[in-house]
């Protein structure tokens, strides 16, 4: 069988199609944030159910599920995980170790600087997939 090497090699997507489906995208991802902003959990549960199929009536889970969740991974898998989150964890440390702040006086009575402040919280949404893996969120 021959194959002609032409027919193998991908082709760049189209132009128009790709600015299409991109600003299709942003308007979608520009709606579910303003959603999110005036209607909160509603709004987050609205889009899990539209995203995910998935709309629990909280999102928080408590100790027993947790518990239950974890027995039900392999352990192998959750070694595999610990091993990931420490490899993280420990970067993330060291980075954050790198950070500092600093101010120069550039002219005289003329300062600039960096500070660096810690948030109280974050928060990201990590879409799943119909495994849950869960390397997404790591």
């Amino acid at each position: 069988m021959t194959v002609d090497p032409q027919r193998m090699l991908k082709r760049p997507a189209d132009p128009v199609e790709t600015s299409i489906r991109d600003s299709e995208v942003a308007r979608t991802v520009a709606q579910v944030i303003a959603d999110v902003r005036a209607d909160g959990d509603a709004a987050v549960r609205h889009y899990s159910a539209t995203f995910d199929g998935w709309a629990p009536d909280s999102f928080r889970l408590g100790p027993a599920q947790i518990e239950e969740a974890v027995s039900a991974v392999p352990t192998s898998v959750l070694d595999d995980i610990r091993f990931v989150q420490k490899q993280v964890r420990d970067f993330a440390q060291a980075q954050r170790a790198s950070l500092r702040d600093i101010e120069v006086e550039t002219r005289p009575g003329v300062f600039l600087g960096q500070k660096n402040l810690p948030v109280v919280a974050a928060g990201a949404y990590v879409p799943g997939d119909a495994t849950r893996s869960p390397r997404r969120p790591i």
